[in-house]
């Protein structure tokens, strides 16, 4: 009531879905589809052109999303899996039963030494939270620690929006390292056509 009586027209979607794993996405994508309405995609909220909350869209807020990186790093390996922040170090990896992860091999043939994961739903905040919880461990593991370029405000999310305007970091990052989209090794997606 407030919007028309100011005469205001509001970019907001018509529906919204919580998804918690990557088939309630793909099950969202094919509503939208069948129903010949757009999708947008919300993780943080900060869009600036408004694509994350577009106008008669059905949106998937990325709020309940599995956030990847905040399993602790000792939690992963002693569950028998690869940790968010996974060191490239075959011989610390095969000691611990794991295998090296293709993203790794990509990784250290750009001379980096460990690899990043995180989830749809995570700003930066959770990604630099991680790195500093996997560093704590790493440095009696591998004697070593890792760092990450990435947002300049932990709000901000780490897989979204950022990657895809590029990957601008804080204090001129992109001019050492490259912007954020050049450092991705690998994307697990669901298209628009619905296929994961």
């Amino acid at each position: 009531a407030l919007a028309a009586a100011h005469n205001l027209t509001l970019n907001l979607p018509d529906q919204v879905a919580l998804p918690t794993s990557v088939q309630d996405i793909v099950d969202v994508v094919e509503h939208a589809k069948a129903a010949g309405m757009p999708v947008s995609v919300k993780t943080s909220g900060h869009s600036y052109p408004g694509s994350s909350t577009l106008a008669g869209s059905v949106n998937v807020n990325l709020r309940d999303f599995p956030k990847v990186s905040q399993v602790p790093w000792m939690q992963s390996l002693l569950a028998g899996d690869l940790p968010a922040v996974t060191p490239c170090d075959a011989e610390f990896l095969a000691s611990r039963g794991l295998e090296m992860p293709q993203a790794c091999r990509l990784a250290l043939a750009r001379g980096n030494p460990a690899v990043l994961r995180v989830g749809g739903g995570e700003v930066w905040d959770d990604a630099y939270r991680a790195v500093d919880n996997a560093n704590y461990w790493l440095q009696g593991a591998v004697n070593q620690t890792v760092e990450v370029m990435g947002g300049g405000a932990g709000t901000v999310s780490a897989a979204g929006g950022w990657m895809q305007g590029g990957g601008l970091g804080w204090g001129g990052q992109e001019r050492v390292w490259g912007y954020g989209a050049d450092q991705v090794l690998e994307l697990e997606m669901v298209l628009a056509s619905g296929q994961h």
